[in-house]
């Protein structure tokens, strides 16, 4: 029996990566994961297409050749896992010789037909049986949130603190996170909340890398420049009015402190009004406290007095 076209095209790709004897790549580096090696992928991916078309090619019986599939695509799917040259090999030579077995039945062996029929009948059940990809459960589209962004113009400290509340008033607490202030109300925190406060931290470790990087290696090398365009020039060079290179640095480094001393400035204005805040709802939330109480024992004396 002649070979199809695509099973003549897959025993040429096999036998290509046969006549490599070690399948695992010698020259690959000890630290490199062999499933990320091209050479390795392609060994693996050649086998694993090949053994699929010549299932499917070989004449024996659907209820052979359904599990023999299904064993193929399980076993490949265990051992991708697999980084130990030993194991490799030995998974790759089983490969080769399930191939061989394959080639031949398609050929017309008869010999190679019932040694399929006979390895898949002693496969055990987990190996032959279908495994369906596991489902995903579609997120939900998430809904734009109350919270996600202040109505334009609002600005939560101006409405601190509330001269009337419904039921118990709340006492928020002043915490900070990095030295940005913040009014604590609720748990979970807000999500604008934690916008704002991850973009003053994104705001003050980006001034601090830009700091470090003028001071260390900017700088440094603009003062290189001045002392060699003084020996060029023969000349000071603030003599001229072009400015050194190292002003210009040192002129980025001023703003970026004073950017910073402002931030600083800020933080502590905050802090002091949210401070004042606490204290003020503390003191109106005492208040209340006392004016439920005292109205609940008026209630008390005058049901008392009506009943005697």
């Amino acid at each position: 029996m002649l070979l199809s076209q695509q099973a003549l095209y897959n025993t040429e790709l096999i036998s290509a990566c046969k006549k490599r004897k070690n399948v695992t790549n010698p020259c690959m580096p000890p630290n490199l994961i062999p499933k990320r090696d091209p050479t390795h992928r392609i060994a693996a991916i050649a086998l694993y297409r090949a053994l699929l078309s010549q299932c499917a090619a070989a004449p024996i019986a659907h209820e052979i050749q359904s599990p023999l599939r299904n064993a193929i695509r399980n076993r490949f799917r265990d051992n991708r896992v697999l980084q130990s040259p030993r194991l490799l090999e030995i998974a790759f030579r089983a490969g080769y010789e399930a191939i061989d077995l394959l080639d031949a039945a398609v050929a017309g062996d008869a010999d190679s037909t019932k040694t399929l029929e006979s390895l898949v009948a002693e496969l055990p059940n987990n190996l032959v049986r279908e495994r369906k990809a596991p489902v995903k459960i579609p997120k939900e589209d998430r809904k734009p949130h109350i919270l996600d962004c202040l109505p334009p113009g609002f600005k939560a400290l101006e409405e601190r603190p509330r001269p009337t509340v419904s039921g118990r008033r709340g006492i928020p607490k002043l915490a900070s996170a990095t030295g940005v202030p913040f009014l604590r109300f609720t748990k979970p925190q807000p999500r604008n909340l934690s916008r704002i406060i991850r973009q003053k931290l994104e705001d003050k470790i980006k001034r601090f890398e830009d700091r470090v990087v003028h001071s260390n290696y900017w700088l440094p090398l603009a003062q290189q420049e001045d002392a060699w365009d003084r020996l060029v020039m023969g000349r000071a060079r603030a003599d001229e009015s072009e400015p050194s290179w190292a002003e210009e640095h040192h002129v980025a480094l001023r703003e970026i402190l004073r950017k910073s001393e402002e931030k600083k400035e800020e933080a502590t204005r905050l802090a002091d009004l949210m401070a004042d805040i606490v204290e003020k709802e503390t003191e109106l939330a005492r208040a209340e406290e006392l004016a439920r109480k005292g109205g609940t024992k008026g209630v008390v004396k005058g049901t008392a007095s009506k009943s005697a």
